[in-house]
């Protein structure tokens, strides 16, 4: 999991780093400046997001998200890397 961090980065960085995460979850932040708006954050990781599937939220809401694969419908994007 990507956190694409600005504000009190640092903070963020640190209750990441110390959470106790549920069973192979690795959280990896990324500075990306305080002024960077969310779109301008996710162009800044396109390199590392891997694959043509990714899910994104705004930090400061909270959700009980269910990450598995559903059959449901699917939402693409794909990332421009000009």
């Amino acid at each position: 999991m990507l956190l694409l961090t600005g504000y009190r980065s640092e903070l963020v960085a640190a209750f990441a780093a110390a959470a106790d995460w549920p069973g192979d979850v690795r959280v990896e932040c990324v500075d990306t400046g305080p002024d960077t708006p969310t779109a301008g954050r996710i162009h800044a990781v396109a390199g590392l997001l891997g694959a043509d599937r990714y899910f994104a939220a705004y930090g400061d809401g909270v959700a009980d998200v269910d990450a598995q694969p559903s059959h449901g419908p699917t939402w693409r994007r794909r990332l421009s890397r000009r």
